[in-house]
């Protein structure tokens, strides 16, 4: 559904990618976390997940899905 563009940057738990939807040409941010990966900690995932999902501001990046492939969890926003 989308293309890997670039690397927008690395962190200790995840990769950010900007990607373009194939159909649409919108133009995302990919988050993509390691489940297995011992610097994920469940609780702080399912916290920011939370947090997005609820705030409306025109100061904070709108989470447009959340899904789960394998053992990586893909925030797009």
């Amino acid at each position: 559904k989308t293309n890997k563009d670039k690397i927008l940057g690395r962190g200790a738990q995840a990769t950010v990618y900007k990607v373009v939807d194939k159909e649409t040409k919108i133009v995302y941010a990919l988050k993509v976390m390691e489940i297995g990966d011992a610097q994920a900690k469940p609780k702080h995932i399912a916290t920011e997940i939370r947090l997005l999902l609820e705030l409306d501001s025109p100061y904070i990046i709108n989470m447009v899905d959340v899904y789960l492939r394998y053992r990586s969890l893909f925030l797009c926003y």
